[in-house]
């Protein structure tokens, strides 16, 4: 009788064990999906759309839900882990943002007095604020100051996909991307702010092949490059202030480190995020104007306190007089790109902070869209990842960007070719 019970309490420890490993492996299926019709200003014919329009298919291929990578093993999910304790303690935050005692919120802080979450990947993964506690019921997860922190993946374990069959991503690899890029395009030019700046980043990784070295100027010493060395490329500030040590100019690419040397293309970023760097960004536009195969990737907004209207009338209209007043056919095309989301902190920390970036956001669409700007959403692909500092995104996230743009230019260039007299 007593075997039977170790039996049996044995059997119920293992099945316990299978369902978490299922439960990490699958809990991308809660992410909502979206629907492309209710947030879309082009959706289909019997809207007035045009599926010609350029705003579709950039909206069409920010729709969508990330999904873990086929054959994620328990392993793998905890080599992540370490990853990101590694990243937190380079930026000098805890290796661990819970408690040990189970509390959490913004009373229950961490010994650092940063505000403690709950730990996703244990059976108590919801912060109710109110009471200061982890849990798994209702009461945890579902009131209005709960954050069910297990709905939050690592993009690097995990696959951005479009809802829509229309505009399912293809995969580039380095090799794809050159091809792509040397066929159409002359610059690719990134203007904007730390987001901005760490796009630019995941773009370079990717032309260069390298996700170690690849965005880290060629004359740093070997010691300097291996201090900022992988995700250390995203990191800003942080004890070795990797961001000062990633590239910037197309010359501080090393010879032969574009698409093996057979590069026809110029890609850099101008870091000119603020009313005092608007010279910077008016030069890097002038340098365009007349090269239709020029791309302009613009994002600010942050360093403007998220006054759209400034944006607007102080730093964008300045930039579209230059471009609207050269020739229609030899007009560089820009893009602008609106501020990502960070949910995976305190409710009250989500609360306080998102709604201001979200009007900004909104108004900032509304502008461009009128103007026939192509706008990339990316805080609908970036809502359901973790930031580790909660601002900014890492390899996962910014390289789901990279594809997202790269798809994007290729269904454009596909469309103008079409359209091009013969």
């Amino acid at each position: 009788m007593f075997l039977g019970r170790r039996l049996f309490l044995l059997f119920f420890a293992v099945l316990a064990l299978m369902l978490t490993i299922n439960y990490m492996t699958s809990r991308s299926t809660r992410q909502p999906t979206e629907n492309l019709k209710e947030h879309s200003a082009c959706v289909a014919p019997e809207d007035g759309c045009n599926r010609d329009d350029y705003n579709f298919l950039l909206d069409c291929y920010t729709h969508g839900v990330w999904e873990f990578k086929p054959g994620l093993t328990k392993e793998m999910i905890r080599e992540r882990r370490e990853v990101d304790k590694g990243i937190l303690e380079n930026l000098g935050f805890p290796s661990e943002l819970h408690r040990e005692d189970g509390r959490c919120g913004q009373v229950y802080r961490l010994p650092n007095g940063l505000q403690s979450i709950c730990d996703e990947e244990s059976d108590a993964p919801c912060c109710n604020e109110e009471t200061g506690i982890c849990g798994n019921s209702n009461e945890h997860c579902f009131c209005p100051y709960c954050k069910d922190f297990s709905k939050y993946s690592a993009a690097e374990l995990a696959e951005w996909k479009p809802s829509s069959q229309e505009c399912q991503l293809q995969r580039f690899n380095s090799d794809d991307a050159c091809a792509l890029l040397n066929t159409h395009v002359s610059e690719l030019v990134f203007v904007g702010d730390s987001f901005i700046r760490h796009f630019f980043v995941a773009l370079s990784l990717l032309i260069t092949g390298d996700p170690v070295r690849g965005a880290l100027r060629s004359t740093l010493s070997e010691e300097e490059k291996e201090q900022c060395s992988g995700e250390l490329q995203f990191v800003d500030r942080g004890k070795h202030l990797c961001h000062l040590r990633t590239i910037q100019g197309w010359e501080e690419f090393g010879e032969n480190q574009v698409c093996n040397g057979k590069a026809r293309f110029k890609s850099y970023l101008v870091e000119a995020y603020g009313q005092s760097q608007l010279p910077l960004a008016v030069n890097a536009v002038k340098d365009l104007l007349g090269k239709r195969k020029a791309i302009v990737i613009l994002g600010i907004g942050i360093h403007f306190s998220l006054n759209s209207t400034q944006v607007i009338v102080n730093y964008l209209k300045p930039l579209l007089a230059l471009i609207e007043n050269s020739s229609i056919n030899e007009r560089p095309l820009l893009i602008w790109a609106n501020i990502h989301q960070v949910d995976n902190f305190l409710t009250s920390d989500s609360v306080k902070n998102y709604p201001p970036v979200e009007k900004f956001n909104k108004e900032m669409s509304t502008f461009c869209r009128e103007r026939n700007i192509p706008v990339l959403e990316t805080s609908r692909v970036t809502r359901y990842i973790k930031s580790n500092d909660g601002q900014h995104f890492g390899y996962g996230g910014n390289m789901a960007k990279v594809q997202i743009l790269v798809n994007y230019l290729k269904s454009v260039f596909e469309k103008r070719q079409g359209s091009d007299p013969k």
